[in-house]
């Protein structure tokens, strides 16, 4: 499985997950799909998956925000400019992250489990 699709469902999982911690049902708050993918994480896979984000997020928080920022259902300009960035130096520090990440991945040799 490619970095994007695992990083693509992982965003869908962690944003499900912070907003079921409002109170409300993920209807009512607007959160019903919000990153749409076709496969989910298994939460095991997905907390993998989060505990090596955490790592990038605690060493390269920037690149870390805008990683998140990116696979959210917003055009990629509003994200830079929600982040105060160029679009240029966004997607720069994507690439850098997603980089990072491949390699955070390889090095814990991740097995990503996924279901429909």
């Amino acid at each position: 499985m490619d970095i994007d699709s695992v990083l693509k469902m992982w965003a869908s999982w962690r944003v499900n997950n912070e907003h079921k911690k409002l109170g409300f049902k993920r209807q009512a708050a607007g959160f019903y799909s919000p990153v749409a993918t076709g496969y989910k994480l298994t939460d095991e896979s997905a907390m993998q998956v989060e505990n090596l984000m955490q790592y990038l997020k605690q060493h390269y928080a920037e690149e870390f925000n805008c990683l998140l920022a990116y696979y959210l259902p917003i055009p990629q300009n509003e994200a830079a400019a929600k982040l105060g960035l160029k679009l240029s130096t966004f997607r720069n520090r994507v690439q850098q992250a997603k980089a990072f990440t491949e390699g955070l991945f390889a090095g814990a040799e991740l097995k990503v489990e996924v279901y429909r």
